[in-house]
């Protein structure tokens, strides 16, 4: 049975056996109208067409009893010159079929279904749906309830936004918004031209400059351009003097001697 129902439900393979069930279809819809309106009296029109190039089905129209006359005498127009005018149109919308409607359009369509619907179970003209005070403005006042609602919190179809969420996780909540946020900043003004950028790049570049002079002052040593310091006055030396001087380095090389024997000592 349910095997019956879907192939009833699915679409053809091909254009040919859709055109086939399109004629078989009409013609018993036809019969079923002409033997109505012999019966009953009950007058009743037919107008159908295919909606793509490819299809093989022509329009159809059909109209029992003097249900023909309807077109020319108030639209002004041929049975089927109105027939051709809507396959057009079908044809059409077959290639718009594709693209998405914006979320406000769908929104929108959304929120007059459900005004429409309420509408015709309260069968008031003037009613409005309220989803503020839904439940005391609509339940309780007219005994009707929305069924099978599909989002989580029950908010008008206008305020509905577009969010991803992973089935079967947890979203986060998200995180707060910074105080400067939208605010656009422009480039850091320094008022020291010599001490702006971050202090890291102001270290680097005073080591820089540290080693870069320490190499020009090797360098000028090296050639022999730069100048020692001379003292103003000049001493005269003698040979007392200088055999004295001979004593104090020797002293001073033994106290430095004994200095080194003390750390190793102290190392140790």
């Amino acid at each position: 049975m349910e095997a019956q129902v879907d192939k009833k439900k699915n679409a053809h393979g091909s254009n040919k056996a859709a055109a086939q069930d399109v004629q078989s279809t009409i013609d018993r819809v036809t019969d079923e109208l002409n033997a109505l309106f012999l019966h009953t009296g009950f007058s009743a029109w037919l107008l159908g067409s295919h909606n793509s190039v490819n299809d093989e089905s022509p329009p159809t129209f059909f109209g029992s009893g003097d249900t023909v006359e309807f077109f020319p005498e108030v639209l002004s127009k041929d049975p089927w010159e109105l027939t051709w005018l809507f396959e057009q149109w079908t044809c059409k919308q077959e290639k718009n079929l594709k693209k998405i409607d914006p979320l406000a359009r769908v929104c929108a369509e959304c929120a007059g279904y459900v005004k429409i619907e309420l509408r015709n179970i309260t069968n008031t003209k003037n009613i409005d749906m309220n989803y503020v005070n839904y439940e005391r403005a609509i339940m309780l006042l007219h005994g009707v309830k929305i069924v099978d609602w599909p989002l989580e919190t029950f908010i008008s179809p206008s305020n509905v936004t577009n969010e991803w969420e992973k089935n079967g996780e947890t979203v986060r909540k998200p995180r707060k918004k910074r105080s400067d946020a939208g605010i656009t900043h422009g480039k850091r003004k320094w008022d020291d031209k010599e001490n702006a950028g971050p202090l890291a790049k102001r270290s680097k570049g005073f080591q820089h400059g540290v080693k870069k002079k320490a190499a020009k002052v090797v360098k000028a040593v090296a050639k022999g351009k730069l100048k020692q310091s001379t003292s103003a006055e000049f001493i005269d030396s003698s040979d007392e003097e200088d055999w004295n001087e001979g004593d104090d380095e020797e002293d001073n090389s033994k106290d430095s001697s004994l200095a080194r024997l003390l750390s190793t000592f102290r190392n140790v």
